[in-house]
């Protein structure tokens, strides 16, 4: 796929525009997982302020963007930071403080939510491997 495909398929209308708030969305179809710092970032370099982009800016913003290379690899390592034990495994609760403590914080009712999607609730622990996963899947 293609960055004027991905842009064909938010271009509604047919106008040659989409919302700039459609960025993130296709930055993830390209496989990156962008924060809402660096989306902006992105759109303060292309946007004149109208509140859309062109195909160019489009791809201007998917060919610029940085984000980590192998985020897999980082979501790994930063697993590894909370796996005090080294058990390959951390709890549901344990998940929940950093999610709503660090970086980009979620509120409480966002976590109990992305667990109960993701099929936590109620284990007694969260593998390295299903954390990654859940890491890794479109928002």
């Amino acid at each position: 796929m293609d960055v004027k495909e991905v842009f064909n398929l938010y271009d509604i209308e047919g106008e040659g525009y989409i919302p700039s708030n459609d960025l993130g969305n296709i930055l993830r179809a390209f496989g990156h997982n962008p924060t809402e710092s660096e989306i902006q970032e992105l759109l303060l370099s292309v946007d004149s302020g109208s509140g859309r982009l062109s195909l160019s800016e489009v791809n201007t913003c998917v060919s610029n963007f940085k984000g980590g290379s192998d985020y897999a690899q980082q979501v790994r390592e930063a697993f590894q930071v909370f796996d005090k034990d080294g058990k390959g495994a951390i709890s549901p609760a344990e998940l929940k403080h950093i999610l709503c403590n660090l970086g980009e914080k979620m509120t409480s009712e966002e976590v109990d939510n992305m667990m109960r999607e993701a099929g936590f609730a109620g284990k007694a622990s969260i593998s390295q491997d299903e954390f990654i996963k859940l890491m890794l899947q479109p928002v």
